[in-house]
């Protein structure tokens, strides 16, 4: 695997501290635990999570994901909490975006402050936009085209570009818009997490 880059078949990244038995009395905050090294991490994907997180809390967690506190080690969360933060959709904002060796991580927290977490990235969390009635078949093309389903040509690129004019609400005209200019800078010039396009987080599996 390319570093930085992502395959058409994309593997899901493993969380990479370790969910330890510890009690989140004894674990020390990630703030804590900071050094040169550590810090060095956050810095590839700086410019990308401060991108996701203007866009407030519009993230959510997919089934499935690992689930855990902003410690370190990471202390997972009860089955009964994770499950919770899941079936309610609880919002999430994007804080930080931590890479290492070959995993990557993303530490969110919840807009009523209950929560702050970190899940992989991007398998976990997914942009409650992508679920909208009338995105949801624009989302659903440009996966076609990433994974080659369909010509990945002008062609196909001009249809997702109409599908996006032809939503009637303005508000997710706008969203729709601007997914495909991602889209196109996504697949045309830079496929790596820092170009991958809102919409498309969590839903490359």
């Amino acid at each position: 695997m390319l570093k930085n880059k992502i395959l058409i078949t994309i593997i899901p990244i493993t969380i990479l501290f370790s969910f330890s038995g510890i009690s989140n009395a004894n674990a020390k905050t990630v703030n804590m635990v900071h050094t040169k090294k550590f810090t060095k991490n956050f810095a590839q994907y700086k410019k990308l999570a401060e991108r996701l997180s203007k866009q407030g809390y519009v993230y959510s967690i997919n089934k499935g994901s690992s689930f855990g506190t902003n410690t370190y080690p990471v202390v997972q969360y009860s089955h009964k909490d994770t499950q919770l933060v899941i079936n309610k959709k609880v919002r999430f904002k994007v804080q930080h975006i931590w890479s290492y060796k070959n995993g990557t991580s993303v530490n969110l927290v919840s807009k009523d402050k209950k929560y702050n977490a970190w899940v992989n990235f991007p398998s976990s969390l997914y942009n409650i936009h992508s679920k909208y009635n009338d995105l949801k078949p624009l989302v659903s093309f440009a996966k076609k085209i990433f994974y080659k389903k369909v010509k990945n040509n002008k062609y196909n690129l001009n249809k997702l570009r109409k599908m996006a004019n032809n939503i009637k609400s303005t508000k997710e005209r706008k969203l729709a818009n601007h997914f495909v200019s991602q889209f196109d800078h996504f697949l045309l010039k830079d496929r790596s997490f820092n170009s991958l396009p809102d919409l498309l987080i969590g839903n490359l599996y």
